[in-house]
């Protein structure tokens, strides 16, 4: 099942990254994307913008990726992470 964005609200942690909620059916699940993750992305796209920032310009990419890794079963800790990996592979 596809997760769905639970609702706008996201909590940043300045040291962990970004915290947000999906839904899996009437379902809350918890995912975060990583304080590293959203750096480096920020800084592959050569914006001068925050870390909140990067992760409102790419969130619906990150809700995406969560959805993914939830259906991989992917979810240490029950929550589902977006990881540097994930967000912005090395460059081929």
């Amino acid at each position: 099942m596809l997760l769905i964005r639970y609702h706008e609200h996201f909590r940043f942690e300045p040291h962990e990254g970004a915290y947000f909620w999906m839904a899996d059916g009437s379902i809350p699940i918890l995912c975060k994307v990583s304080h590293e993750a959203l750096r480096v992305r920020s800084v592959r796209d050569g914006a001068n913008a925050t870390l909140p920032d990067t992760f409102r310009r790419h969130r619906e990419r990150i809700e995406a990726i969560a959805g993914q890794n939830y259906a991989l079963r992917r979810r240490p800790n029950d929550i589902v992470l977006v990881l540097t990996r994930d967000l912005a592979p090395p460059p081929m």
